[in-house]
């Protein structure tokens, strides 16, 4: 009884050492179960991430009378000075008309309250100057101006609405906004630290791009200003964006460059003798490690623009290196292999 005892005792310790062989130490060997990604020629933006403000030069229109409206131009459509952009007629309205402006209007309400006097009442509904139409406001139309945002402060801003509402209803009251006119220059304002790294890459006169998630534009750098204690950045734009007469803040990506080559992510690098590197599978599937020379001035983040083939090390030698389409371990660490 006991000879079978140790016997099986024998059997399950073997079990458990084939297990563990092949659990951790067969997929170091042969590379099998590990994470890997392939290298690639990609892009690599040099860009800074801020909450920004849309400032525009518009006017906020409210209707004198109160009826039914009717929309004569096209939402973002560039109406010559005179030209009509909708009609009110009183004797279109109706009792049942009346009550659904009166309940469907909460959020215009907001913004007849927020823009308060700032309100261009006008009865005869033309164009007083050559413009753009939009039949959407937050209220802030006449508050949020090329002239005020000169003396803004990012506290300034915490209570202005992310985005306007649509002003287009079967029916409207007397003094309710019903559209706005807007100039084709934009601009975007955003504060960054005194101490913030990014300030580098901002010069006056610059071209950036700014990458809203939904669609991307380039600007101009027109200001940079100190504003206790922070940089006051402003930049001016005239591209089309589809929203920018709806969006008053929005988080976004100024781009400041992008460089082409191939990339490497920061958790594929192990250092071996303070020497950067990734491992890359062989054909025998093992993982061989491989110098690489990251290129620090067009890097980015937690990407890495790296040599292709071979490059010099600074004694003059040629060192072979990775090339497009290795593939590589994701994580070294991870993996056991540093």
């Amino acid at each position: 009884m006991k000879r079978s005892s140790g016997i099986m005792l024998v059997l399950f310790l073997a079990a458990s050492v084939s297990l563990f062989i092949i659990i951790y130490v067969m997929p170091k060997i042969d590379g099998s179960g590990l994470e890997t990604t392939v290298l690639e020629h990609e892009n690599l933006p040099v860009s800074d991430t801020e909450e920004v403000l849309i400032i525009r030069d518009e006017t906020l229109y409210a209707s004198e009378l109160a009826g039914g409206v009717s929309y004569k131009q096209t939402d973002g459509t560039k109406v010559r000075k005179g030209v009509t952009v909708i009609t009110v007629d009183g004797a279109a309205a109706s009792a049942d008309g009346e009550a659904d402006a009166k309940s469907a209007n909460g959020d215009i309400e907001k913004v007849r309250a927020a823009a308060g006097g700032d309100l261009a009442v006008t009865t005869d509904f033309a164009a007083e100057e050559t413009s753009v139409v939009y039949y959407s406001a937050d209220g802030y139309e006449k508050k949020l101006t090329p002239e005020t945002m000169l003396e803004l402060k990012s506290g300034d801003i915490k209570d202005v609405p992310a985005a306007g509402v649509s002003l287009k209803t079967g029916e409207v009251r007397a003094g309710d906004p019903v559209y706005k006119l807007t100039d084709n220059v934009w601009y975007i304002v955003f504060w960054i630290d005194e101490k913030s790294g990014s300030r580098v890459h901002y010069d006056t006169g610059n071209t950036v791009k700014v990458d809203f998630g939904d669609a991307a534009v380039l600007a101009t750098i027109d200001s940079i200003t100190d504003a206790d204690g922070d940089f006051r950045i402003i930049l001016k734009c005239d591209r089309y964006y589809k929203n920018m007469a709806v969006t008053r803040r929005a988080e976004a990506s100024i781009i400041f460059s992008e460089y082409k080559g191939l990339v490497v992510d920061a958790a594929c690098i192990a250092l071996e003798s303070g020497t950067p590197g990734v491992f890359v599978k062989q054909r025998s599937g093992n993982f061989k490690w491989v110098p690489v020379l990251i290129d620090e001035k067009h890097s980015a983040g937690t990407k890495y623009i790296v040599s292709a083939g071979t490059y010099q090390d600074e004694n003059g030698k040629t060192v072979r290196t990775v090339n497009y389409y290795d593939e590589v371990l994701k994580d070294p660490k991870a993996a056991g292999y540093v």
